[in-house]
């Protein structure tokens, strides 16, 4: 009776060791998981409020991605838009100086004949900046690819600048940028409005034939007309740069909410190593302590247990 009951004593003995055993096993291999991983929870059930936080906040770190890359467009927009409107502003800078020295300079062929050929040559350099490309859309007509927007027409007085009729008037609106979340920010401007309703070409070509023409007070006239073309294309570059300070503002607090959102990720999902090393090296030692020990149960005989 009493080996029946050893024998009985011994297989519940080895299964709780068995079974102890294979729970410091899972427990080693699923630390080693966690460590290789960088990632504590794995499956729904292991900490499903901690999981659904976890997924919460990658989504919302995934808009806060989004968002940069829209502020980075919009800032490289502005950023051409900026050059662009510098050149406006050189060229209408240079136009003024060489009004003023037709204005002081008797009537010679030779010298007002120079100075319009060289005003010719600053119209179409502004032709071109009012033709900028952003990739493959236009700066000052956000909504086009193809063709042109801005054409130069007609010949001697009556030659101008106008949009071109090809084209529907939608290409000229104003591309948006969304920064946050409801919140949208115009990178691109109305070339239409600020080119030809704004008087800067009009302005140019009147310049231009004024020189030809020989005529010093229109030469004269133009002077103030010119600053007032050069007065909006200042605006415009005050308008980019009030943009791009804003811009540049909601990058620096978005870059905030990312880190402190990442470092929220790692605390809820991810792998604090200290404490999974340590965890991994006790764990390690009580499965070699077990085994230790289930060596000297082992070894236990009948005559040993008589005794």
């Amino acid at each position: 009776m009493g080996v029946i009951i050893m024998r009985i004593t011994n297989n519940l003995i080895t299964q709780n060791i068995i079974t102890n055993l294979q729970q410091k096993m899972q427990k080693i291999a699923d630390l080693q998981q966690e460590i290789s991983s960088g990632q504590k929870i794995k499956l729904i059930g292991d900490d499903p409020p901690s999981l659904w936080q976890a997924m919460s906040l990658k989504e919302k770190l995934l808009y806060t991605e989004q968002h940069n890359r829209n502020i980075d467009d919009g800032l490289l927009w502005l950023n051409e838009a900026d050059r662009a409107l510098d050149s406006a502003n050189q060229i209408l800078q240079k136009t003024q100086d060489l009004a003023r020295a037709g204005a002081n300079l008797d009537s010679g062929v030779v010298d007002l004949t120079a100075l319009t050929t060289e005003v010719d040559h600053l119209i179409d350099q502004m032709l071109d900046v009012t033709n900028t490309r952003a990739g493959e859309r236009y700066l000052f007509a956000a909504y086009h690819k193809g063709e042109k927007p801005f054409l130069k027409t007609g010949e001697n007085e009556a030659e101008e600048v106008i949009f071109n009729p090809a084209l529907p008037e939608e290409v000229l609106g104003l591309a948006e940028r969304e920064i946050l979340p409801q919140s949208t920010e115009e990178v691109s401007f109305n070339g239409q409005e600020i080119f030809l309703e704004g008087d800067i070409f009009s302005s140019l070509f009147t310049l231009r034939n004024a020189l030809a023409e020989k005529d010093k007070e229109k030469i004269s006239q133009c002077i103030t007309s010119l600053s007032a073309a050069q007065d909006l294309i200042l605006q415009a570059r005050a308008t980019t740069g009030a943009k791009t300070s804003r811009l540049d503002q909601v990058k620096e607090g978005l870059a905030g909410q990312q880190l402190h959102g990442q470092e929220f990720l790692t605390a809820l999902s991810g792998t604090e190593i200290t404490r999974a090393t340590t965890e991994l090296a006790a764990c390690t030692l009580a499965y070699q302590a077990t085994l230790a020990s289930t060596a000297t149960i082992g070894q236990m005989s009948l005559v040993n247990f008589l005794r």
